[in-house]
């Protein structure tokens, strides 16, 4: 690809509609799990657009556009959730998406979210190397989709929109972020080039049939990472 301009900022609600058709095709039909099992794209196009619109009302995810097109090509979505530690063998919630599922028709994400849900049991004393033992209470930087147009891939734009990301984080005077991972690529953006470090994993296949099959088995870990700025 010839040399291109980009232009990083924060994505405005009014984008939204926008944001979810790049990720309906730019996200999910490039993850690994939901490659793994064969997810419809009706199961998401029902609850997703809603999702997205509610995390931009808060305006702290970054999106990329060529400044010669317009187009939009890189999304990191980002929410401010507050956190709530408990004991050194409490566990914190999950991603919440079994919720807003319909288990008759949405089958196949069902299992993705309650794979999530797994994934996310991170105990607590994970995070106390992090958090002072005085803190129960905190807001944390979490980064719930990152995505680049496959055409724009190797120009930087996944680290991009992490570094960006994390200059939103540190403007709003939050320093814990927090992303979870089941894409190996996905995985080396955010430790190798960004600086998170994992504070859970787990094996993908007891919990994804078939993972082994997609990009010649290089997804085998579900990862939770998380970044002190």
């Amino acid at each position: 690809m010839t040399q291109v301009q980009l232009k990083y900022s924060i994505a405005p609600p009014t984008k939204a509609p926008e944001i979810s058709a790049f990720l309906l095709k730019n996200f999910f039909p490039y993850e690994p799990i939901s490659s793994a099992l064969n997810l419809p794209i009706n199961q998401v196009s029902r609850w997703f657009p809603s999702q997205v619109s509610d995390c931009l009302q808060q305006e702290v995810s970054i999106h990329a556009v060529d400044a010669k097109t317009g187009e939009i090509v890189g999304v990191a979505i980002n929410i401010i959730v507050e956190k709530k530690l408990q004991t050194e063998d409490g566990k914190s919630e999950g991603r919440g998406l079994l919720d807003i599922l319909d288990p008759k028709t949405e089958s196949v994400m069902v299992d993705i979210a309650k794979f999530l849900g797994i994934l996310n049991e991170t105990p607590d004393s994970a995070y106390r190397k992090h958090v002072p033992s005085s803190i129960t209470t905190f807001n944390s930087f979490n980064c719930i989709y990152l995505a680049v147009l496959p055409t724009y891939g190797g120009l930087g734009i996944g680290k991009r929109l992490v570094d960006e990301s994390l200059a939103v984080a540190k403007q709003k005077g939050i320093a814990i972020c927090q992303v979870d991972t089941t894409s190996e690529f996905s995985y080396r953006i955010f430790q190798k080039h960004c600086g998170y470090e994992v504070i859970r994993e787990i094996d993908l296949s007891p919990y994804i049939p078939g993972i082994e099959k997609i990009d010649s088995g290089a997804h085998k870990k579900g990862r939770i990472l998380l970044k002190k700025i």
